[in-house]
């Protein structure tokens, strides 16, 4: 998804590029990742806020604003299912202010632009005593000026692994070297 030919990224590929502590603080995929942020608080240490009830998707949940202890240009919220506090959507924002244009008529076009990610979860089960979604969505919303462009991408997964024991003849050479 990082490129789609070489040398050019995808949007996807581009957003995390700018925006390299969605990945550094463990955040982008949720609970699929060993390394999600939640599950290492007292090592990442960021700063949390929140709490409030907010519907998402028809059900409700709990609204938690994750800031990372570096500081970011974006708002990150993170979603928690009321009920069973199954995490349930992550979103990030920014807003890019007007700039100041060369005179004051140019200065009055510039428009204010928007970049959205938001991760979904859904269709929870549970294997092995492990519970996680089946369905997993991104959505990218890009506005610039009077251009916006929106990508998804929705992963539908039949079966989840986990500690699975590998042959070390996986990581062999095909030569055997």
């Amino acid at each position: 998804m990082a490129f789609t030919r070489p040398g050019l990224r995808s949007a996807l590929g581009e957003y995390l590029l700018a925006y390299k502590q969605v990945l550094s603080e463990g955040l982008l995929t949720g609970a699929f990742s060993r390394t999600w942020a939640p599950l290492l608080l007292a090592d990442r240490k960021p700063k949390l806020s929140g709490g409030d009830i907010k519907k998402i998707n028809g059900s409700e949940g709990y609204v938690i604003s994750y800031s990372p202890r570096k500081g970011s240009d974006l708002t990150i919220r993170l979603y928690f299912d009321k009920d069973t506090f199954r995490h349930i959507r992550t979103e990030y924002s920014h807003t890019i202010s007007a700039q100041m244009g060369a005179t004051s008529d140019l200065s009055a076009n510039q428009t204010e632009s928007h970049e959205n990610l938001t991760e979904e979860f859904s269709d929870f089960k549970s294997e092995n005593g492990v519970t996680l979604p089946r369905r997993y969505k991104l959505t990218l919303y890009i506005e610039r000026g009077k251009t916006s462009r929106q990508y998804f991408y929705d992963f539908n997964f039949s079966a989840l692994y986990y500690n699975q024991a590998l042959d070390p003849a996986t990581f062999s050479s095909a030569s055997g070297q």
